[in-house]
């Protein structure tokens, strides 16, 4: 949780902690991965991460910031967005990619 945490001193670091975290999948890192999703001023590969995470953790808490993040400015962001909103409800938004199977 520390290397995520301290994601701007070296964003592949907190990339690489935010799948290492999803992996793990304890509920207690979720308001720090919902912290660093919702930052729009952190790396976008980072919040893809991070995203990505939330969604294969099935981070039910993460379900509102998930549709707040399809309207991001980074389209990468909003299409991990729509993944892991479909991890979580079933629903797929318009930014879901054609053909991708996240099952």
């Amino acid at each position: 949780m520390k290397a995520l945490s301290d994601a701007d001193a070296d964003a592949g670091v907190g990339s690489c902690a935010a799948l290492a975290l999803g992996a793990i999948a304890d509920p207690k890192t979720v308001p720090l991965l919902m912290a660093v999703a919702g930052d729009a001023k952190q790396d976008a590969g980072l919040r893809c991460n991070v995203i990505h995470s939330l969604g294969r953790m099935k981070a039910a808490a993460a379900t509102e910031l998930m549709r707040k993040l399809l309207a991001d400015d980074t389209e990468a962001v909003q299409v991990q967005a729509a993944i892991a909103l479909y991890r979580l409800t079933g629903d797929k938004a318009k930014q879901f990619p054609a053909g991708y199977n996240a099952d």
